[in-house]
């Protein structure tokens, strides 16, 4: 999902769009697309639309790695109907769904195991936070089926959405309309109908100045593990 606006990280980055920013020499949506690859995803939907031109643009030199094709949005759909409005590019019925702000280094292919035994709607990626406040808490139940989700309030410790999904296409085409949040409105909807989380390793995002600052020297590292 590359569409956002990105007001936040405008003060540092503001002439491209968030997925674009530079990781070293790289542009940041480059590990996520290194780690499909990994993964042995042959085949990535770029869901575009604030400055998607600037994505497009990129896409013949990714063509190496995989089939890239793009999905853009002319007017905003949010990160639900940025996905919905992908289905007709999708080939398969379960997929993968990256935050294209964010970074979790966890086993994508382990993930998507476990979503197959767990014959869930969605599965997804968990990280543990001493600090949730910024994120809001996930509640899951011993046999890893999300139960409830706690807004962001007062400060605690614990699991959060690290924004990495799989997801089967009935889960996307149960919702009516068009333009809705995955977050706020599809996955509570799910709870009580096949939403599953796997507790994961940490993750970063580029969402704020200060978080990109962060992740510029912590990704440093990480391009190695996914190839040069």
């Amino acid at each position: 999902m590359c569409g956002g606006f990105g007001h936040r990280l405008r003060e540092v980055v503001s002439d491209r769009p968030k997925p674009l920013a530079q990781i070293g020499e790289r542009p940041f949506i480059e590990l996520l697309i290194r780690q499909l690859i990994q993964a042995g995803v042959s085949r990535i939907v770029l869901c575009t639309g604030y400055m998607g031109n600037a994505i497009s643009l990129h896409v013949p030199a990714w063509q190496r790695y995989a089939d890239i094709v793009i999905s853009h949005e002319d007017s905003p759909l949010d990160t639900g109907g940025a996905v919905k409005h992908a289905l007709p590019l999708i080939q398969s019925q379960t997929f993968y769904v990256l935050n294209g702000d964010s970074f979790c280094p966890c086993d994508l292919q382990l993930l998507s195991t476990q979503h197959q035994q767990a014959h869930a709607l969605c599965t997804m990626s968990l990280s543990y936070k001493q600090d949730c406040q910024c994120f809001g808490c996930v509640e899951a139940d011993q046999q890893g089926r999300i139960t409830a989700f706690n807004e962001k309030r007062n400060a605690c410790e614990g699991w959060v959405n690290s924004g990495i999904y799989v997801m089967e296409r009935s889960c996307i085409e149960r919702e009516p309309r068009m333009q809705f949040s995955l977050e706020k409105d599809l996955f509570p909807s799910l709870c009580s109908v096949g939403l599953f989380g796997v507790k994961t390793s940490e993750f970063i995002d580029i969402g704020t100045p200060a978080s990109y600052r962060e992740a510029q020297q912590y990704l440093a590292d990480k391009w190695e593990r996914y190839g040069s």
